[in-house]
């Protein structure tokens, strides 16, 4: 029988009824939260979401020059105003689609000159620029919050037991590859007593990344789906087994269909996938039930458009285009990230009201 997931405590003294750090007591608390939400319909969620823009767009207009622009010149100031106060979903489409060159032009003219106090400390991330220049984000503290509980939640999907160790395959920062250069490893579930993360640079050599998965021995493996072909690839020219992994889970880049059937007829292991990018944070994550993965709606508003801009229906294939609800240090509306993707069934079995999306392929690599 698995363990039950307890959450940490702050001081090992206070073991009943634990007791969280401020830090963990907000991914809880946002948990909890999403636990309910995530059951809403379609017609709730959208509503919530309006009236989180609201906010957002009056922030926009009123603190970041480039939306200055660009919302007085779809509408004069007073019906920008009406913009924040009575936000449509008519009314919201009629804002430009936020396109990646202009987002690279723009630099500190999309940066707010009065960020909240409550949204510090801000941070910066960058994409990797495939194509075209690298594009440079800046994030809050609050944009992390949502990130560690969009991904706790993600794990809970996924039916893993958090007292297991993981291994992480990735882009290291500075804090990672400290971390793997002296083969430490951290906790991997947000506010809970979970199983070591160990950390390996993804750039590393194939070879190499191999023989250190055989040495950790763990349970899951998180990586890329391009890391992921490798490594089947390469360990069954090897005529290597990994005995003591269950899961594998694929973030950072689409996950198309042939990689997750390779993993299955060499490996017999399922595949579990978080889309997500740089810029906004996580998309999307696989339901509990199907391949298929829910939007994270209570972060991001997502939308599916043509070539028209024109809300694709379910079946049909467009562009993503997303808008973090909580970025007010760099807001993205309507944020065109390059990626494309089929539109889901309305209403999913599982019983979740979160959109559902599937078939992402990377138009520009992000």
């Amino acid at each position: 029988m698995a363990k039950p997931n307890v959450f940490r405590t702050c001081d090992t003294a206070l073991i009943w009824p634990r007791m969280p750090s401020a830090g963990d007591a907000s991914i809880l608390v946002m948990d909890i939260q999403l636990s309910q939400s995530q059951s809403y319909d379609a017609e709730r969620l959208q509503a919530l979401q309006l009236n989180q823009l609201s906010g957002l767009i009056d922030h926009a207009f009123a603190t970041v020059p480039f939306y200055r622009d660009r919302l007085t010149s779809v509408c004069t100031a007073s019906e920008a105003t009406n913009l924040t106060t009575g936000l449509t979903i008519d009314m919201w489409r009629q804002i430009p689609i936020l396109k990646r060159d202009e987002v690279v032009k723009a630099g500190a003219k999309l940066q707010s000159t009065a960020v909240p106090s409550s949204f510090d400390p801000i941070t910066g991330a960058s994409t990797s620029g495939t194509t075209g220049d690298p594009v440079t984000i800046k994030k809050s503290s609050v944009d992390q919050l949502f990130f560690h509980a969009n991904r706790l939640r993600a794990h809970r999907w996924t039916g893993v037991e958090f007292s297991k160790p993981m291994a992480n395959i990735t882009v290291l920062n500075a804090h990672t590859k400290k971390l793997a250069d002296q083969n430490k490893a951290v906790p991997w579930a947000a506010g809970h007593v979970s199983g070591p993360m160990y950390y390996c640079d993804t750039n590393r050599p194939v070879d190499d990344k191999i023989d250190w998965l055989l040495k950790t021995k763990v349970a899951y493996l998180m990586t890329s789906p391009s890391s992921l072909r490798d490594l089947i690839t390469r360990s069954k020219a090897r005529n290597i087994s990994f005995e003591t992994l269950s899961h594998i889970i694929c973030t950072g880049e689409p996950l198309s269909g042939d990689t997750r059937a390779l993993c299955d007829e060499e490996w017999s292991l399922p595949v579990w996938d978080i889309y997500s990018t740089q810029e906004a944070g996580i998309i999307a994550a696989q339901c509990p039930d199907h391949e298929h993965l829910h939007t994270m709606a209570e972060s991001l508003m997502v939308e599916v458009l043509d070539n028209n801009d024109t809300p694709c229906q379910p079946g049909q294939t467009g562009r993503v285009v997303v808008t973090p609800l909580q970025n007010f240090v760099m807001p993205l509306i309507r944020y065109e990230i390059g990626d494309q993707t089929e539109v889901g069934e309305a209403v999913c079995s599982c019983g979740r009201g979160l959109p559902v999306i599937k078939h992402i392929q990377r138009v520009t690599p992000s």
